[in-house]
């Protein structure tokens, strides 16, 4: 773990379509803990990437370290000052060691330093460790009215997380 240790050693860099495969192989490779809490989620993700459809993502963001691809993150302005990320991936070889939330400890850095407010995700409720590595690293949920309309069904199952920067 210590090798990983510091910001220097991570970079984070825009998306190029030549990173798509490795998109899809992380998907593929952390689809197993999505696979009963929603099914086809993953399948559906790759085929708009295959589409060439980022839309869905935003914007993604290549994590590498030490000049590795591990990972990446998606992002969608909510609106000038906050953001929020749809997606965190790193390859399971990198989890379990810290390296998630050194990663997470520096992009929130670089979000504040260009004047970013605040970072919202969602996290399905059955995937425990997902909270409470977000909880973790700082972020508090996020109380929503379920009752109200505006709340779709789907989103019932989901906790909303909130970091302010």
């Amino acid at each position: 773990m210590s090798n990983y240790k510091g910001a220097p050693m991570i970079k984070l860099r825009s998306f190029r379509w030549k990173d798509a495969e490795f998109v899809k192989s992380v998907l593929f490779n952390v689809q197993e803990q999505y696979l009963n809490v929603l099914p086809g989620y993953i399948e559906g993700l790759t085929r708009y990437i295959d589409n060439k459809d980022l839309e869905p993502f935003g914007r993604i963001r290549m994590i590498e370290i030490q000049g590795i691809k591990v990972g990446w993150i998606s992002e969608i302005d909510i609106d000038e000052l906050n953001l929020y990320v749809g997606h965190y991936y790193l390859l399971p070889t990198y989890h379990q060691k810290g390296i998630g939330s050194e990663v997470l400890k520096y992009y929130l850095s670089t979000l504040k330093s260009m004047g970013k407010k605040s970072v919202t995700v969602d996290a399905h409720l059955s995937m425990d460790d997902v909270v409470r590595f977000y909880k973790k690293n700082g972020f508090v949920e996020v109380v929503l009215d379920h009752d109200s309309t505006h709340i779709k069904t789907y989103d019932k199952h989901f906790i909303k997380l909130k970091c302010h920067l």
